[in-house]
């Protein structure tokens, strides 16, 4: 009996470390994303073999709230897959992520936003750019974030 008191209560703390968790099971099957505006977001990601345009049938979108809104960790897990992304990534793969305003997505068919890219910011991460961001994106993109390669350009967004 004292050995299930004593197992439960060390998975107890394990679950309760964030950085443990994040570190031992997020980070090799997810990315983690924040969402630093104060509307809600909606973000896609592609891989393997993704190119630049939207799909032509909607995928699954994951809902991106407002950091300032969540109770814990401002980062969400997003791109959650089965695979270890440190061994699925090869230095010339890319992982796509697509953010699309709420609005854009609740009022219009998928059909018009993939015609009409109608994408609020797109950014091709690989496996170098992954692990110098610890895993971690943002939108909009941080300052560690400008030389990954997105559109619209960082520089471009700095300017408006």
């Amino acid at each position: 009996m004292k050995k299930i008191i004593l197992l439960f209560g060390s998975l107890l703390v394990f679950a309760g470390c964030r950085d443990f968790w994040e570190r031992i099971v997020h980070t090799r099957y997810g990315i983690f994303a924040r969402n630093d505006t104060m509307e809600e977001l909606y973000v896609y990601g592609a891989y393997p073999n993704c190119n630049t345009l939207l799909p032509a049938s909607q995928p699954v979108l994951e809902r991106l709230a407002p950091a300032e809104n969540l109770m814990s960790s401002p980062y969400l897990h997003i791109l959650c897959e089965s695979y270890d992304w440190s061994d699925a990534l090869a230095s010339t793969d890319t992982v796509r992520l697509f953010f699309f305003e709420s609005k854009i997505v609740s009022e219009n068919e998928w059909s018009v936003i993939s015609r009409d890219n109608l994408v609020l910011q797109r950014y091709d991460l690989t496996k170098d750019d992954l692990n110098r961001l610890n895993w971690r994106i943002a939108y909009p993109p941080t300052e560690d974030m400008m030389d990954v390669c997105m559109w619209p350009p960082y520089n471009e967004l700095k300017q408006r």
